[in-house]
């Protein structure tokens, strides 16, 4: 039986829209009238995902930014990884000679920076808490960052170069159209839900992980049960026990019903 079913947010528990479908919302909710706990692991901040796990009334620990911060219940920080001073300086500077605007995110879940473009509003347009400043590099900021993001598309010449110089150094992720990610090496979804289900007291398999995306596959390494929704990219699909219907069909719906709850 499972006891912890952990699932990706955006292109997994949302639709293409970026909303709560009603069957996943009471697929939700069926998870917690039979003692199945809920944990979103997410790309997002806390700020993103606040609304969402008050309307699912989920009670245990999140793990946000990709991994890089968890919070408890009551959003107290259990976990956070910095980026190393020297590194966030130079994707800055790296970032900023291409001509791009850069997000850098804090333990608390603010996101700082110091110009927008058109495709800023990206971030606004799903619930991050964006803090405008003079300049992104100063002390305070290098010794806090968690994660530094740039809105490129994966055919961006940018994206090549920041592999190039820095896949050594830390942890690269593409999450979505436009969303491309910088973290310190140890923050991965998978880390931080083990930290999170060896508190809580859960074996692997006990643990069901459903997503979409490649920051989800370290979820899958310490899962009982591997769950890919159908729009999921192929390296996932590949490494899935199941794959179910996609994000714009309730597919996580699908997965609470025929393989977590297991209803006739």
């Amino acid at each position: 039986m499972y006891r912890l079913l952990v699932t990706d947010v955006d292109g997994t528990l949302l639709d293409s829209c970026s909303r709560l479908p009603e069957e996943n919302k009471k697929a939700v909710f069926r998870c917690h009238d039979r003692g199945i706990g809920v944990v979103l692991a997410t790309g997002k901040t806390i700020y993103g995902i606040r609304g969402l796990v008050k309307e699912l009334e989920i009670k245990l620990p999140q793990i946000t930014i990709h991994g890089a911060v968890s919070y408890d219940a009551k959003e107290n920080i259990l976990d956070a990884s910095t980026i190393r001073p020297d590194l966030y300086f130079e994707v800055i500077k790296t970032i900023k000679q291409r001509g791009h605007p850069v997000f850098t995110a804090t333990p608390d879940g603010i996101l700082y920076c110091d110009k927008k473009n058109t495709r800023s509003r990206i971030m606004e347009d799903i619930g991050e808490k964006i803090v405008m400043v003079k300049s992104l590099e100063t002390e305070e900021l290098a010794n806090s960052s968690v994660c530094m993001s740039v809105l490129i598309e994966e055919s961006d010449p940018l994206e090549g170069i920041l592999r190039e110089r820095f896949l050594k150094d830390l942890q690269l992720v593409r999450s979505g159209k436009f969303f491309f990610d910088l973290l310190n090496k140890d923050s991965t979804k998978g880390k931080a839900l083990t930290k999170l289900t060896k508190d809580l007291g859960f074996n692997k398999e006990e643990i069901a992980a459903i997503g979409d995306s490649y920051n989800d596959l370290s979820l899958f390494e310490i899962s009982g049960l591997k769950i890919a929704v159908s729009n999921a990219c192929d390296k996932l699909i590949e490494k899935a026990d199941v794959t179910v219907a996609g994000n714009d069909e309730c597919g996580f719906a699908q997965a609470v019903r025929e393989y977590i709850i297991q209803e006739d």
